[in-house]
Formats: C-alpha cells, sequence, structure tokens
C-alpha cells in the first residue's frame, strides 16, 4: 500500500536541504512576502501547505486508477515538491517552469527535480508557445493562476494542446469562509497585505487576481469536460480552536473552502 505521508515527508526533507542554498534575494525581489519562507521554511512550506499537497496526492492516485495515468506534467512549479512526490510515486514527470524569472535563484531546486528523475522544460508557459516532447496523460496547475498579471489563456492553450486526458487545477479560494469573516467581521482587506505590493519591485508575483468557485468553472469549461469541481481544507487543525474551525468548514459547500480545484477531461 502506497504510504503518502512518508514520500511526502521524505520530499520535504529533501528539499529543505536544497532551499537552504536558494538566495533569498532573487526570490524575494517582485515578492517581499516570500521573506516568510526563509524566515520560517517549515512553517511556510510544510506546516501549512503539507495537507494540501498530500489531498491532491491522493485526488491524482485516485484518478491514475481510473484513467491509467503514467505520465505528468506540472506547469509552474516552483518549489518542486509536487513533482518530486509524483516522481517517488512511480509518475514519469515533466516540470515546466521559467527559472530565469528568479536570476537562478532557483537553480537548487533544479538540482533537486533532476536529482529525482523529473525532466524540466524551461519556458515561460505564460507567454512562450511550449511544447512538450510528449502529450502527457494529466497536467497539474496547482496555485499558479491567481499570481498572473492579466489572461492566463495563453498558459492554459499549453497545458490543453500538451495534454491527451486530463487536468487538474488548484486554486485558493477568495471566498473562503476565512476570509468572508476577515472582510464581514473584521473590515480587512482579502488580497495580499499591500506593503508587500507597495514595496515589491514590479512587476508582482504575489496574487494578482484572487478566483472563486464560478471562475473556477469558467476556467474548467474552457479546458474541456468537466469531470469534478469541489473544494476543500487544508488547514492544519493543531489546537482547539482550528480543529472546531475545520470540523464547521467541512459541513459547508465547496464554495466556502480555502482550496477550489477542477478536473477536467481534454476533448
Amino acid at each position: 500500500m502506497i504510504n503518502i505521508k512518508k514520500i511526502l515527508e521524505e520530499t520535504f526533507k529533501e528539499f529543505f536541504v536544497h532551499w537552504n542554498n536558494v538566495p533569498m534575494e532573487g526570490i524575494v525581489k517582485h515578492n517581499i512576502g516570500l521573506k516568510a519562507f526563509f524566515d520560517n521554511p517549515q512553517k511556510s512550506f510544510y506546516d501549512y501547505q503539507h495537507l494540501r499537497y498530500e489531498i491532491i496526492l491522493k485526488k491524482i492516485l485516485s484518478l491514475s486508477k481510473q484513467h491509467n495515468i503514467k505520465t505528468i506534467a506540472d506547469f509552474g512549479s516552483f518549489s518542486g515538491i509536487m513533482a518530486v512526490a509524483l516522481s517517488k510515486l512511480g509518475f514519469k514527470v515533466i516540470v515546466v517552469e521559467k527559472f530565469d524569472l528568479y536570476y537562478g535563484a532557483l537553480d537548487p531546486i533544479k538540482k533537486f527535480l533532476l536529482n529525482n528523475n523529473c525532466e524540466i522544460i524551461d519556458y515561460d508557459s505564460v507567454v512562450d508557445t511550449v511544447t512538450l516532447p510528449y502529450s502527457v496523460d494529466l497536467s497539474l496547475s496547482m496555485a499558479l493562476v491567481e499570481h498572473l498579471i492579466g489572461s492566463p489563456k495563453n498558459y492554459f492553450n499549453n497545458i490543453k494542446n500538451n495534454t491527451s486526458k486530463l487536468v487538474l487545477l488548484e486554486i485558493p479560494n477568495i471566498a473562503s469562509f476565512y476570509k468572508r469573516i476577515k472582510f464581514l467581521f473584521k473590515g480587512e482587506g482579502v488580497f495580499d497585505d499591500y506593503d508587500n505590493i507597495f514595496n515589491s519591485h514590479y512587476p508582482y508575483f504575489g496574487h494578482n487576481h484572487e478566483y472563486n468557485l464560478k471562475e473556477l468553472e469558467y476556467l474548467v469549461n474552457y479546458l474541456g469536460q468537466k469531470i469534478e469541481v469541489g473544494g476543500f481544507s487544508y488547514i492544519n487543525a493543531i489546537t482547539l480552536k482550528l480543529k472546531l474551525y475545520k470540523l464547521f468548514t467541512n459541513t459547508l459547500p465547496s464554495s466556502f473552502q480555502d482550496s477550489i480545484y477542477g478536473v477536467v477531461k481534454i476533448k
């Protein structure tokens, strides 16, 4: 039986070795909010994100059994964590990422990927025309489109044109229960901290357009035939308050969840 948690633990352990060699300046220049990933990488990457990775990996494994998925392209991998975990699970993985966007800072992540048998296609899938060496069974877009300035149409055309079976699209949800409470009862904004935007170099690499479930479904319909649309909470419930919050939000519709996703069959 596949132990996803163990594979993720191994992946994160390897990742932190390489992340320690990433120079901060190239990463934070266009988004100073990413400084937190250097100040406390354990919290920013693992504590906050590992349940999200686990949920998506389980979803991909389920899809692989139903649709015979063998090859996967990760469009916009950044950390490489998901791509490496997928490789460890036995998938043949291609990573499409423009590493020059970070002034060479992600070279240690390149090594992390290559050490784990991931093929790298060094293209900007947002503006370039990307042609993979073969059409993959599944393309993954995870927490990327919210960072784009302007239309993601070319990005999704690249995904459609290089995928033979399925696309899994995952995006943070601006209309999550947490953000609704934050806005309605605290009067706080639901977008990136304005200090991060104001003090980062242009163009800003943080969240430039936040998505809700209706907009996710728009993208799903553009990509192909909808198989599934849903949402999930990936909060690491380590306190009683968080446990109660998670129990409650799990009873809410997908439109209230922290993250929303769609599974699409390419026509």
